[in-house]
C-alpha cells in the first residue's frame, strides 16, 4: 500500500488500501476483484471512492469502479491490477497485485471454462480417468467430482453473479435471491468466502440445485431405514421431484433366491451405475453414485455422497484448491471439509437433503462428524483428510485421540518390557 499526500487536510489520513484477487486465473474466467477489506480511519465504507486500473507500462488504463468489479481477461498475459481509493477529502492510496492470466491446462478436451489448474482431469463424462474411488460404488475420481463438467459452468456464473458487489435480484428466483442475500451478509464482505456460503446455501436449506432426498435408491437397494413406505422396497420408487422429465428409472437385482434353511424368497441387489443421460432406463439407481451434472441438472436430488461430491466439485471449479475443499466419507454418511477463504481451519458442512449443517466455528449437530470421519476425496482421489486440531469443533476429539494413541502406546511398551523381562 503507498500512500499519495495530498496537503487539503491535515487532520485526515489516506485510506488502507488492500487487494484480494487469485494470483492466477483462466483465460475467459470471471473473476471477482475484491477491494472490501479497505478501511478509512475516519470516514465510512461507503464514503470511499474505488477506481480499478491495470498497468501497461508506465500507463494506467482505467478498467472500473467500485469496491469489488467483476471482470474477464480474453487473452493469456501478466497484468499488474493497481486498485486507487479516494476518501471524501480527496486523500487517496493504492495497492496493486500482480495477476497471470493463463490458457486452460486442466480439461483441455471440454469446452469448460471453470476448471481447477491442479487437478488431473482432462475430459467429461463419461471418462475413465482419476484415481478409483469408492463410496457406495466404484468410480474414477474425475467422474464423481465432475469438475470438467461444462453443463454445470453456469452454477459458477450465478455463484459469482452474486459476490461481485451488485447481488442477485429476486428476479433470478427467490431461492436464489435468498440465498444470496444470507452469503453477502456472512462473508465479511469477500467474495470468494461469498461465493462458498451461496454454494452451501444452494445445496442445503434453499434448495436451489437440488431438493430433498434421493429415497428411491435406498429403496431400490432394500435399505429399509431410509425407504419411507416399504412397500418401495426393490423398486425405483419414489420418483424423485425433478423438474427434468425423467422417462424410466430402473431398480435391477440378481435373480431372486431362496433361502437354504428359511426357505423364504431372498433378493440380493446389485450396486449401481449410471450409463445415460437420454435413456434412463440403461441406467440401475441402486446405491449408486453419480457423476455431479446427474444430480444437479437431471436428478436434482441426492442421497449424502451426491450431495457431498457435487458441493466438493462446485467449490473446486470456483476456485477452491485441492486441499482446500473435500468430502469426508464415514461408515454411514458423507459430507464436507471446507478451508473457507481466509480461514485457517476447515469447517465441517452437511447439506444432505438440504439440511443447512454449516455452523461457523463447530461441529453441526444431530451426527458425529468429527468422530467418525474415516476416509477424504476429491477429483484428485482419495487424499489425506486434516488432523482434528485443524477442523473447527474437533479440537477435543483430536486431544481425545492423541491422549487414546498414547495410552495403547504405553500399553504396548508395557508387554514388550515384561515380554523381555522373561527373555532374561
Amino acid at each position: 500500500m503507498i500512500s499519495i499526500p495530498n496537503i487539503l487536510s491535515q487532520s485526515n489520513t489516506p485510506p488502507i488500501v488492500f487487494i484480494d484477487i487469485p494470483s492466477n486465473v483462466v483465460v475467459e474466467q470471471s473473476i471477482v476483484l475484491d477491494g472490501s477489506s479497505t478501511y478509512d480511519q475516519e470516514q465510512t465504507f461507503d464514503e470511499l471512492k474505488f477506481m480499478w486500473y491495470k498497468k501497461e507500462g508506465e500507463l494506467l488504463v482505467f478498467i472500473g469502479e467500485g469496491s469489488k468489479l467483476q471482470i474477464k481477461f480474453l487473452r493469456a498475459e501478466k497484468l499488474i491490477l493497481r486498485l486507487v481509493v479516494e476518501d471524501s477529502g480527496g486523500l487517496s492510496s493504492y495497492d496493486e497485485k500482480q495477476l497471470t492470466v493463463e490458457s486452460k491446462k486442466t480439461c483441455t478436451k471440454t469446452n469448460a471454462i471453470y476448471v481447477p489448474q491442479d487437478t488431473p482431469c482432462q475430459e467429461k463424462w463419461p471418462t475413465t480417468e482419476g484415481y478409483e474411488v469408492l463410496l457406495n460404488t466404484k468410480l474414477n475420481s474425475c467422474e464423481l467430482f465432475e469438475v470438467c463438467s461444462d453443463e454445470i459452468d453456469s452454477i459458477i456464473e450465478e455463484t459469482i453473479d452474486c459476490c461481485d458487489g451488485t447481488p442477485l435480484e429476486i428476479s433470478n428466483g427467490i431461492k436464489k435471491f435468498t440465498a444470496c442475500n444470507y452469503a453477502n451478509e456472512f462473508s465479511l464482505g469477500n467474495a470468494k468466502r461469498c461465493g462458498a456460503m451461496y454454494l452451501i446455501k444452494g445445496l442445503g436449506d434453499n434448495a436451489v440445485y437440488m431438493q430433498d432426498y434421493f429415497e428411491a435408491e435406498m429403496c431400490c437397494f432394500g435399505v429399509e431405514s431410509l425407504c419411507p413406505d416399504k412397500k418401495f422396497l426393490y423398486k425405483a420408487l419414489p420418483v424423485p421431484k425433478s423438474e427434468k422429465e425423467i422417462d424410466e428409472l430402473r431398480c435391477f437385482y440378481t435373480n431372486s433366491l431362496f433361502g437354504e434353511i428359511t426357505g423364504k424368497l431372498k433378493i440380493k441387489p446389485v450396486n449401481g451405475w449410471w450409463r445415460s443421460d437420454t435413456n434412463s432406463s440403461e441406467n440401475n439407481i441402486a446405491l449408486s453414485d453419480v457423476p455431479t451434472h446427474v444430480s444437479l441438472q437431471i436428478l436434482s436430488t441426492g442421497t449424502c455422497v451426491d450431495y457431498s461430491s457435487s458441493l466438493t466439485t462446485l467449490l473446486r471449479k470456483l476456485g477452491y484448491k485441492a486441499d482446500e475443499v473435500m468430502s469426508a466419507e464415514a461408515n454411514d454418511h458423507a459430507y464436507n471439509l471446507v478451508k473457507l477463504h481466509g480461514d485457517k481451519k476447515y469447517t465441517l458442512v452437511d447439506t444432505t437433503g438440504n439440511y443447512f449443517g454449516f455452523i461457523m466455528g463447530n461441529e453441526p449437530s444431530g451426527y458425529d462428524y468429527c468422530k467418525n470421519i474415516k476416509n477424504c476425496y476429491n477429483d484428485l482421489g482419495k487424499i489425506l483428510c486434516p488432523s482434528k486440531n485443524k477442523i473447527n469443533g474437533c479440537e477435543s476429539e483430536s486431544i481425545f485421540s492423541g491422549t487414546l494413541f498414547k495410552i495403547k502406546q504405553f500399553v504396548a511398551l508395557d508387554k514388550i518390557l515384561k515380554l523381555e523381562k522373561w527373555k532374561v
